[in-house]
């Protein structure tokens, strides 16, 4: 399983298949999704229904296979680039985002996606001006 951490939270992918590490219930649980909610990336659970018997899990298969994946993955190996799990992405100005519902998808977004995570616009401009102080530097 590939893991990921993102401020804090651990995922984890399988296939297409998405969990996150529950520290307090110590197991993986099963996401449906992962994406931009119009002002931070967060998952969509399967805590549906309280008092169903399997709360969290979806169904007893599920429950089985986090079980499995608890034991058999080692939790100190993982990358930081959230955007693998991004399932189905649609390109968002100048990059691909996946998307919760209701999520806005204005300026306002865009800018408060970059912001959050750390990135600037991709202009052509920008990546020519830098190749080309870094080249003169160079020589």
């Amino acid at each position: 399983m590939e893991l990921i951490k993102y401020k804090e939270i651990l995922y984890g992918k399988l296939n297409s298949e998405l969990f996150i590490w529950d520290s307090v219930w110590e197991t993986f649980r099963p996401i449906k999704k992962i994406g931009w909610n119009g002002s931070i990336i967060t998952h969509i659970d399967y805590k549906d229904d309280l008092f169903n018997e399997w709360y969290g899990f979806g169904s007893s298969e599920m429950k089985e296979k986090c079980k499995h994946l608890t034991e058999n993955t080692d939790l100190g190996t993982y990358s930081t680039d959230i955007t693998k799990l991004f399932l189905d992405k649609e390109w968002f100005f100048d990059r691909y985002i996946s998307f919760l519902p209701c999520s806005s998808k204005d300026n306002k977004s865009w800018s408060k996606y970059l912001n959050s995570s750390n990135l600037r616009h991709k202009t052509l401009r920008n990546s020519v001006q830098n190749k080309t102080r870094k080249s003169k530097l160079i020589f």
